[in-house]
């Protein structure tokens, strides 16, 4: 994954970065403090969540843009470059407004007796804040980094919040069962507020959103009040019945010209629609029905099932870029391609998969489930300090999944097994495994075939 352009912001940042992760609020409170705070000059909404909350933060944020709103949308990771985080109105931040603002808040934690040197979340949540702050937006979607409780971007004051799924990720920090989960994710509910969850049948998650009732936070699970249809024919869309009432005026449907969408999709969709119909409630007058469409239909969401068509050596091939980098996200996937009909759609018979990881997720369990929807599997690492080695995961295959293990070809470069899995895939080539890949994947594609993914300077939304 690159960082901006500016040498000086790459250097800022990949200091940074050497010092690993802080969790905690009291240095990054102390530095909004120190900096005026920006995050108070606009109301703000935050996205937490397992899986979806970035889609969702997106889809938002596109909602607000089409009923007139300057919105400021931060997202993390990115793809192709640190600029992608941050953005006005679906445009990224440019160089020397990220300079200006790591500068200005690099210079602000020097004077800190206590901790003179932010991470590189708290340093980049920062910037966002100054960027929108600097813009003058109306509103801000801020997706949460990790967890919620400890993230830095729940120093801020959100008029509302939301919870997109619950699941087992970053247990090292956020703990092995489903309520721990919950509750580091719930971090990010205030009293007095909403906060919209999706929690299908989680019974632990239900103790907690109890816990968060109690408190005085407005919780509404969306999940069971929302009816999500397939269009007939499927290729129509998707319509969305949030039955739910809202505190004024009736229930609402949406229906949404989208073919091909994934469940997933809906879900995220399904999330962001009742965000905006609170919000509308809160005072954003401009929201309806019309912006909602509008806004979840213009909304571009690279890397997530992400469908690239290119003309190589050996014919055309067509290359599927997914950010699934969990068991969730797998099994979503794994979903989405066993019953949309990507095989006849697309020609896709049984795709080839290049699964490239992570350490500290747990690729073995990712790969199994995605085993039976794909046939030859190459592995390799992201260009990252913190890839998982393709060699590696193969020997752990090897040793406890033989037989999945005879399927898979390991090979050291990314580059390299990247375009070796391309040739050997006349049926099509998932790529997976992790943001990382994807967005080296997305680069490389670029590069070689000159398709259109060098998206950090185009807008997002339209």
């Amino acid at each position: 994954m690159t960082t901006a352009k500016s040498p000086y912001a790459a250097a800022i940042l990949d200091q940074l970065e050497m010092w690993g992760l802080k969790l905690g609020l009291g240095r990054i409170k102390r530095t909004l403090a120190a900096l005026g705070r920006p995050d108070r000059a606009f109301p703000i909404v935050l996205i937490a969540g397992t899986n979806g909350k970035g889609s969702t933060a997106a889809l938002l944020a596109s909602i607000l843009n089409a009923a007139g709103y300057r919105t400021g949308l931060f997202t993390s990771p990115h793809l192709q470059s640190v600029r992608e985080r941050i953005r006005v109105d679906g445009v990224a931040i440019t160089d020397s407004q990220l300079c200006a603002a790591l500068e200005r808040v690099v210079e602000t934690t020097a004077a800190d007796p206590d901790d003179p040197l932010p991470s590189y979340f708290e340093a980049i949540t920062a910037a966002a804040l100054i960027n929108f702050a600097d813009a003058s937006v109306d509103v801000a979607v801020l997706e949460v980094g990790l967890g919620g409780r400890l993230d830095a971007t729940n120093a801020t004051e959100p008029i509302l919040s939301a919870i997109t799924s619950i699941g087992h990720d970053h247990q090292e920090h956020l703990g092995h069962r489903l309520d721990q989960i919950a509750r580091e994710k719930a971090g990010v509910a205030r009293p007095g507020r909403p906060l919209l969850v999706w929690a299908p049948g989680q019974a632990g998650v239900q103790k907690v959103l109890r816990e968060q009732a109690a408190r005085g936070v407005s919780v509404e699970d969306v999940w069971r009040h929302t009816t999500v249809t397939t269009l007939a024919p499927p290729e129509s869309g998707f319509e969305v019945a949030l039955n739910a009432r809202p505190p004024s005026g009736p229930a609402r449907s949406y229906r949404f010209a989208q073919a091909r969408a994934a469940s997933h999709h809906h879900t995220n969709t399904a999330m962001a629609a009742r965000a905006a119909e609170h919000l509308k409630i809160l005072g954003f007058e401009r929201i309806e029905g019309k912006s909602i469409i509008a806004g979840v239909e213009q909304c571009r969401w690279p890397g997530r099932l992400e469908l690239v068509e290119i003309e190589s050596s050996r014919g055309p091939r067509k290359v599927l870029l997914d950010g699934a980098h969990n068991l969730a996200g797998a099994r979503a996937l794994t979903k989405y391609l066993a019953n949309s009909g990507l095989s006849d759609s697309l020609g896709m018979a049984r795709s080839n998969l290049l699964f490239a990881s992570l350490r500290k997720k747990n690729a073995a369990e990712s790969l199994q489930a995605l085993a039976p929807c794909v046939d030859r599997i190459w592995l390799t690492s992201p260009t990252s300090h913190r890839a998982l080695d393709g060699r590696e995961l193969a020997a752990q295959l090897k040793r406890y999944q033989p037989i999945l293990s005879e399927r898979c070809l390991a090979i050291d470069q990314f580059a390299d097994a990247l375009e070796q899995a391309i040739d050997a895939s006349p049926n099509g080539l998932v790529v997976c495994g992790s943001l990382y890949a994807v967005g080296e994947a997305r680069t490389w594609l670029h590069q070689r075939y000159n398709t259109p993914t060098a998206a950090a300077d185009i807008s997002l939304f339209g």
